[in-house]
């Protein structure tokens, strides 16, 4: 009980946060958030020194908060180091404190000693170091300097490989030397807070700074100005951030700033002048870490007094209660560095063993003078403008006392009546530090803040001039409610001040708010209905416990750094009556989340607040505010009181519109209540994610996928146990039953070898020769099991399954076990030495679908690394079998198919010639058939795959593309959606993605991976082909940058892909072509030409002739870049594909100026051109013969030129004998050579030309 009720009142960052207990029954419990251990999430995480140090850094923090709100612990132990289940943050245990108050033990006698108290705390055994001695702030700092080295100790053990990630952190003596892990300056830390002598050690404040250094470095700022290190010439020394300052010069300024003595600011002047003459004098001189904090603290004074001399005028009367609560932070700044010198000069202050006159005695006297401050500041400003009363500074005195007495007195059994009323979530001001603002709304302001180190969020409640003690008994009351809330996915407060200055302190827990969340660029929709579900299960707690929210909106639920969302702003009237004064005013949107009971009057209710959440649904999931931003407040307040709701957004589906209608009836009495809320978004949650599961099964080419999702389960829900339970049935009427156990078994089973005792009871099963054999030689397949004997009869027994049975679920089950044995090498030959070959070929043309599957999958297994079954395979016919299966199968049977005839080709440069060439023949049959082209590109690929492991790693993008774009409409919607998203994160800068296809692919060539700007290429130039508007759509959209960048600096594949993407893109488009010009494409493709492999040359040589192509600009860079000479080289040396697309990228260079004309003639292109009209192929002869005609259309030289290189006598011949189309290139040739040249024209007649013309003629 004891414990429970210490627990329950701690509130802070890095102290686990307690939901409650049981302390009746046999077995009393404590129920908190879910956590797991340090050294487990360190281990696991592979976390480098400095990454445990700012871990071990958030432990000291929640030590420190524990001192503060007066416990210690028994003994501190590695074990109480947690950390947060979904981030990296340090909770300790609330286990094993002792605390001192007379409060919590009011039902105790009062004379009742403090060792009573402290006995009885939970029976944890004393640290050996206090022996005989109460637990102390010391003796924590001992434990904590233990808990510091385990850990440190640990990281290095893991970093080393020596260790396990599961291993436990004990705590050790100190050796006696510095381990090489810990460098001096740690070393010292840890053997000063680990001093035997409790009485010469350190004290927290040094701790926390010592700590603070090493975790956060400050090593610019040091190298910046090395003096910070030293005391010399102190008041030379020149302030952080303040070039014009030095510190005597900053002294002078506070000096005149502070000349009002008993203000705030004059006390914390004299206590800092005090402070900087002991620094001058302290010897030996102070460590650089006093003096940087010093200094820092400087700065951060200069920093204040410059934004308060920026009041105007009219707000310095106000801003005055600013300067006198910064004042009083100040002071404590300044006793922190007060206390870094005592250390320094050996001044323990913390390390009295007793408690009576141990830490909080030094608080006490250290708390004093900010209360004997806080009271002259409220004398000297009694005259003041401000709204709060004499009353109210006499009751913020009050609540001052009261805190001191809370650290000090109270724990002596000496407290009064009074200090039962101050509030256990009190803060005093000062010890908060208001940071950046945040927000502001007609309740107050919001800032992050800083809490004695931690980050959290400062909401100061503004109360105007009129306001009532009435209001602050309310806020007191509420807030008393939301100290006591404690759940995921609410905002957790930690405390705050009611006198004087109204604030709440609460964690920091916001990267964005759901209404910013769900516009933002790429967001998964997934993503959008968890996070809804998450606050949906806030808001059932906040109903659960009888808080109504009465606030519901996007901007009230906030998206924390683990991504789960938490509920702000709840059941507080500072907040609700705030929304409805902007309702009043007119402030946009204040009205559209407002149940219509709400907008007449009435107060929030539960069922109000469904339907505002109701109303964040449509906001979340559309990205707009519900009823848009054109419609004003009027005339939602009209449309919502008249029972009607926004437009369907068009994204939501009927299950979730249906569930949003009635979520939002007019009737709040047939609204559905906060459970049936979260039942159904948990159903669409669920189902949404099976969605994805199943495109993602898709995409990785095999349902195997979905049997790894079984390991989620537990292992006796559908393991062994179940399986032989199934086998040992006859599971003769629980087939269904029977495949899911299997599939589960194969998942748990897969590449682990079982305990002999487990493969024995299915060996048994299988010798039993009855109707559960054929499922024990199942089961044993997918098991690796040890014994080859077993392993030979399981598969000869499984091979003969499939040739007998006709049992479909059986002979399923039996080829993916020979699937699984597949993967074993040795199994391998064994399974075709049985024949299985046969039996699977047949299934593959006659099989069911699922049967066609595994078959295919079967024969690829069996064909990996090794040689003599890939030429079985082949033998057998099983290439023809595997294409004709890419031709007519589903998606998966392709996918499959495709794998395994890659898997056979793999190694064997003749089975991979005959792959390619059955899939060229395959291709160019369906190529034209737009009911084919899914199979016609898979063919495509495996005809022009490349060896080695390229192709196996490409995952599943190609998949989830293919689904993008030919799936089924949620095929699509999915597929989308998770490209989408990805492409978000793949991208670095503000450039916004549009929800299409095309604007994806777009995304995924330019900031994508290897693999993913490789397929983006392939996918868009396919893309190209199909209509002149996607092409533009494509280069709108800034796609030529990323191909240009892919040929200059991507793989050869991709370096191939994206020649031909931007070739494809150039075709009969000139703004594209000039944009590829522009952006450097053509330099990148001439230099592929020049040093490219075959196939780029050839990709290359093409795109710059399509670049050429009737554009005189785009020629002439051409030619300035170079391009000529290596074209003329492929059309003189190349292969044959690579002389076609030469040739023809020179004819249309020749189409243009002289220029460009002579620089081919000079750089030798007649005469290959003229040996391709004599001696290539059709093609060629056709591309070179229109490239002389171009040529020759210049002046005379040029002509007479071609003529002397024989290119009349190989014209003509091509005119009297070429295919109809080479005729009528070489006709346009001649008839160019022949214009205005008497010479060229003799010639024509001399090699017999004219009587072909004339025939043509005819």
């Amino acid at each position: 009980m004891e414990t429970a009720s210490q627990w329950w009142e701690l509130h802070h960052p890095h102290i686990v946060r307690f939901m409650g207990a049981c302390h009746v029954g046999q077995s009393p419990y404590f129920v908190h958030e879910r956590t797991r251990s340090l050294a487990l999430y360190l281990g696991a995480n592979g976390k480098t020194r400095a990454d445990v140090w700012k871990r071990l850094l958030e432990a000291v923090r929640g030590v420190e908060y524990l001192h503060r709100r007066g416990f210690v612990h028994k003994h501190l132990m590695p074990a109480d180091f947690l950390c947060a289940e979904f981030e990296a943050k340090t909770l300790l245990s609330g286990m094993g404190l002792v605390a001192c108050r007379s409060e919590r033990s009011a039902s105790a006698p009062a004379s009742a000693d403090i060792r009573d108290a402290w006995n009885t705390s939970g029976g944890i055994p004393e640290s050996p170091v206090v022996e005989d001695k109460r637990p102390s702030v010391s003796s924590d700092i001992h434990s904590l300097g233990q808990c510091v080295f385990a850990f440190l100790s640990f990281t290095a053990t893991m970093n080393a490989g020596l260790g396990s990630a599961d291993s436990v952190v004990e705590c050790q003596d100190l050796p006696s030397h510095c381990p090489e892990y810990l460098d001096a300056p740690k070393w010292d830390l840890i053997q000063k807070m680990c001093d035997s002598d409790l009485n010469h050690g350190v004290n927290m404040t040094y701790v926390l700074e010592k700590m603070q250094e090493i975790a956060y470095p400050m090593v610019d700022e040091e190298k910046e100005d090395g003096a910070r290190s030293t005391t010399e010439n102190l008041d030379e020394q020149v302030l952080p951030g303040w070039s014009g300052y030095t510190v005597r010069g900053f002294l002078d300024e506070f000096d005149e700033f502070s000349s009002e003595p008993g203000e705030p600011t004059r006390k914390a002047y004299t206590r800092l002048l005090q402070l900087h003459e002991m620094i001058k004098e302290a010897v030996p001189s102070p460590e650089p870490m006093v003096v940087n904090k010093y200094l820092s603290l400087l700065s951060r004074i200069m920093d204040a007094m410059e934004k308060w001399s920026s009041f105007s005028a009219s707000v310095q009367a106000t801003g005055s209660r600013y300067i006198d609560q910064t004042a009083l932070t100040f002071n404590v700044e300044i006793e922190r560095v007060f206390r870094l010198l005592n250390v320094h000069e050996g001044l323990h202050v913390d390390s009295v063993p007793a408690f009576e006159t141990s830490y909080f005695d030094k608080v006490q006297r250290m708390d004093r003078p900010r209360v004997e401050t806080v009271v002259a500041a409220r004398d000297s400003s009694a005259g003041s403008s401000e709204t709060q009363t004499s009353d109210e500074d006499r009751r913020e005195l009050e609540a001052l006392q009261q805190h001191l007495d809370r650290q000090a007195g109270e724990r002596r059994g000496q407290g009064n009546n009074q200090a039962s009323t101050l509030p256990r979530w009190f803060v005093p001001q000062f010890e908060i530090e208001t940071g950046a603002f945040i927000a502001a709304g007609g309740f107050g302001s919001v800032y992050r803040g800083q809490w004695f180190g931690t980050e959290v969020v400062v909401k100061e409640i503004i109360l105007k001039r009129g306001d009532t003690q009435q209001k602050r008994a309310e806020f007191l009351r509420e807030a008393n409610t939301w100290f006591q809330l404690n759940h995921r996915n609410v905002v957790k407060m930690y405390g705050g001040c009611h006198v004087g200055r109204l604030v709440f302190i609460c964690e920091y827990a916001s990267q964005v708010s759901l209404d910013s969340f769900s516009k933002a660029e790429g967001r998964d929709p997934l993503l959008i209905w968890s996070t809804l579900l998450s606050a949906a299960t806030g808001l059932r707690y906040l109903h659960d416990v009888g808080v109504v929210h009465g606030d519901l909106k996007g901007n009230n639920i906030l998206i924390g750094k683990d991504g789960v969302a938490k509920l702000t702003d709840f059941g507080l009237s500072f907040f609700r009556k705030n929304a409805d004064l902007e309702a009043e005013q007119g402030a946009l949107g204040a009205y559209r989340w407002k149940s219509p009971e709400c907008l007449n009057g009435e107060v929030a209710t539960f069922a109000s607040d469904i339907f505002s959440f109701g109303m964040c649904i449509i906001e979340a999931v559309s990205g707009a505010l519900p009823w848009g931003n054109r419609i004003d407040d009027i005339a939602v307040n009209h449309y919502v009181t008249k029972g009607e709701l926004p437009n369907r957004p068009a994204v939501l589906e009927d299950e979730e519109w249906d569930l949003v209608q009635q979520m939002c009836c007019s009737d709040p009495k047939q609204r559905l209540n906060i459970f049936s809320v979260v039942v159904r978004l948990t159903t669409i949650v669920k189902r949404r994610d099976a969605n994805r599961r199943q495109l993602l099964q898709s995409a990785y080419k095999s349902d195997m996928l979905a049997d790894r999702e079984h390991e989620r389960m537990d292992a006796h829900t559908g393991g062994l146990d179940t399986l032989l339970q199934l086998v040992q049935s006859g599971v003769a009427s629980r087939q269904n039953a029977a495949r899911y156990s299997m599939q589960t078994f194969s998942a748990l089973t897969q590449g682990n070898v079982l305990t002999e005792q487990e493969v024995a009871q299915v060996v048994k099963l299988f010798h039993s020769y009855d109707t559960k054999q054929d499922w024990a030689a199942i089961a044993l397949g997918y098991v690796d099991c040890p014994c080859s004997a077993i392993r030979a009869d399981v598969t000869s027994w499984l091979v003969g399954l499939i040739e007998r049975e006709s049992d479909g679920l059986l002979k399923a089950e039996a080829v993916r076990a020979i699937g699984y044995l597949a993967n074993d090498e040795t199994s391998r030959t064994l399974i075709v030495r049985h024949g299985a070959i046969l039996s699977l070929l047949e299934m593959l043309s006659a099989g069911s679908d699922a049967e066609q599957t595994d078959a295919a999958r079967t024969l690829g297994c069996l064909a990996i690394d090794c040689e003599q079954n890939q030429v079985a395979i082949a033998d057998a016919r099983a290439i023809d079998a595997l294409v004709s299966l890419i031709v007519r199968g589903t998606y998966q049977q392709r996918i499959e198919g495709a794998l395994a005839l890659r898997r056979l080709a793999e190694g064997n440069w003749e089975i991979e010639r005959f792959v390619k060439s059955t899939c060229v023949r395959a291709f160019r049959d369906i190529r034209d058939d737009a009911t084919h082209r899914d199979a016609a590109r898979m063919l495509e690929e495996i005809a022009e795959m490349r060896s080695g492991d390229e192709w196996k790693d490409k995952g599943s993008f190609p998949a989830l593309v293919y689904f993008m774009l030919y799936g089924d409409d949620q095929q699509k919607n999915e597929a989308e959606a998770v490209l989408y998203a990805r492409g978000h994160d793949r991208k670095n800068d503000r450039m916004k993605i549009r929800r299409d296809p095309v604007a994806i692919l777009v995304t995924f060539a330019r900031v994508g991976t290897t693999e993913e700007k490789l397929e983006s290429a392939r996918v868009l130039h396919r893309l190209e082909d199909d209509n002149d508007a996607t092409r533009v759509t494509i280069v709108q959209k800034e796609d030529i940058v990323p191909l240009v960048a892919l040929v200059r600096d991507g793989t050869d594949s991709q370096k191939e892909k994206a020649a031909e993407s931007l070739g494809r893109l150039a075709d009969d488009n000139n703004a594209t072509r000039n944009a590829i010009t522009q952006e450097g494409g053509v330099m990148v493709l001439v230099a592929l030409v020049r040093d490219g492999t075959d196939s780029q040359k050839e990709k290359a040589a093409e795109a710059l002739g399509r670049i050429a192509d009737g554009n005189d600009a785009t020629r002439n860079a051409i030619a300035q870049e170079g391009g000529i000479a290596p074209l003329v080289a492929l059309v003189r040396g190349g292969t044959d594909l690579q002389k076609e697309k030469a040739a023809r990228a020179l004819g249309f260079l020749a189409d243009g100026d002289g220029a460009t004309r002579n620089a081919i003639i000079q750089e030798g292109g007649i005469a290959p051109l003229v040996a391709l009209v004599r001696d290539g192929t059709d093609l060629q002869k056709e591309k070179a013969a229109r490239a002389l005609g171009r040529l020759a259309d210049g002046d005379g030289a040029t002509r007479n030129a071609i003529t002397q290189e024989g290119g009349v006598m190989v014209l003509v011949a091509l005119v009297r004998d070429g295919t109809n189309s080479q005729k009528e290139k070489a006709a346009e040739a001649l008839g160019r050579i022949a214009d205005g040249n008497d010479a060229t024209r003799n010639a024509i007649a001399q090699e017999g030309g004219i009587a072909p013309l004339v025939a043509l003629v005819r």
